[in-house]
């Protein structure tokens, strides 16, 4: 290297020497390991073993690597990019879809709630209801419809979450399922009641991000109870969902796939039972 440098005759030679091997290198390499993640270890390891490499072969060596950053580490923050953007959009549509959900959904409040009721219903809502199959049962006026929807709205409240859902509540005894699919259903109340796009409802349908609350399975036509069931297990088995039955009519609900896979919340009637013996899975 001595000898390299007392070859060179002119200043201007000699700081072209000391760019092209001292410098550049260096600050080359700095450039090319932002093509890496920033919590890739590479960016580390790379620039450590730069100064291990004989000085006249770094400008080679810091070539290779721009040429691997360009086919390794660009690809990962391409896709760390789009995955940050689907984010932001996500969060929008969540936004959005809610504020639509809660305009049609006002949130209820509780008279006339037996303490008991109140105790159950509680229990219910602070489980991870993003994910949920439950069913609640009880016998007329418990509060099932109003359990069902400070369900919807606990769901509302849960935001930011990857698995964000939004809360779609049906009254099945509208629902003729010889007609119309489960599907065909869950759209028609996000598109004619919440005014959504039918783009954006068979969007959020498929990606998982529906939570129907299926309320009064019991109300819907003996004849028809079959049917119904059948739609269930065809498009919504084993996805998160809330069904609301009478505690005397819930035989049909033992006919769908995971029927002993889905929680069974019971609603009492106004009583003085011990806390402890409200919920079934306490019993």
């Amino acid at each position: 290297m001595v000898e390299l440098i007392t070859s060179f005759a002119s200043w201007s030679s000699l700081l072209l020497l000391v760019a092209l091997f001292g410098f550049a290198p260096g600050f080359l390499l700095r450039i090319v390991l932002k093509f890496y993640p920033q919590d890739d270890p590479r960016r580390r390891e790379l620039l450590a073993e730069l100064y291990a490499v004989p000085r006249l072969e770094r400008p080679f060596w810091v070539a290779e690597q721009f040429e691997t950053a360009l086919a390794e580490g660009l690809p990962q923050q391409g896709r760390r990019m789009r995955h940050k953007v689907a984010r932001v959009m996500s969060r929008r549509v969540e936004k959005t879809v809610k504020g639509h959900v809660r305009r049609y959904m006002p949130a209820p409040d509780c008279p006339g709630l037996d303490v008991a009721q109140a105790y159950v219903l509680e229990r219910l809502l602070v489980k991870d209801p993003a994910n949920a199959r439950i069913a609640i049962l009880g016998a007329p006026g418990t509060g099932k419809t109003l359990g069902s929807r400070l369900f919807a709205h606990r769901l509302l409240e849960e935001s930011g979450a990857d698995e964000w859902r939004v809360p779609v509540w049906i009254e099945m005894r509208r629902w003729d399922p010889v007609t119309v699919s489960c599907d065909g259903l869950i759209a028609d109340v996000m598109t004619r009641r919440l005014g959504l796009s039918l783009k954006l409802t068979r969007n959020l349908i498929h990606s998982g991000r529906v939570f129907p609350i299926f309320d009064g399975f019991d109300e819907i036509d003996s004849d028809r109870r079959l049917a119904a069931v059948r739609e269930l297990n065809r498009q919504w088995s084993g996805r998160p969902m809330l069904i609301t039955c009478r505690d005397d009519e819930q035989a049909g609900l033992a006919m769908l796939d995971d029927a002993a896979d889905i929680g069974r919340t019971f609603l009492p009637g106004p009583s003085c039972l011990p806390a402890e013996w409200l919920t079934e899975e306490d019993t």
